[in-house]
């Protein structure tokens, strides 16, 4: 989804899951994201509900597509990954914040 359309679905409840590195997600992450590195994703316990609409983000939109997968595998219907992650949030002069 493009960096409108995320917020347009964070708007409307939508959680936003970032796949990146615990350091990476404390330097800059889009406020009210989860921060679930890619490989532990599967099975991470602050995963929200199947049933809610997910925003994968990480920095330039490629991992966030494998979190996608792997969360539309385990049945998440309505998982979508940021266009240009970060970086293109960023360059969309949209905040973020820093810390945990």
């Amino acid at each position: 989804v493009s960096c409108t359309q995320a917020v347009r679905l964070i708007n409307n409840g939508a959680k936003i899951v970032d796949v990146r590195a615990p350091e990476r997600f404390e330097a800059g992450h889009i406020v009210d994201s989860i921060n679930i590195p890619l490989n532990r994703l599967q099975d991470d316990q602050q995963l929200p509900k199947k049933s809610k609409t997910v925003v994968v983000v990480c920095d330039r939109g490629v991992a966030s597509l494998r979190g996608v997968d792997v969360l539309r595998k385990a049945g998440f219907e309505h998982a979508y990954s940021l266009r240009g992650g970060v970086e293109g949030w960023t360059q969309e002069n949209l905040p973020l914040v820093t810390g945990k």
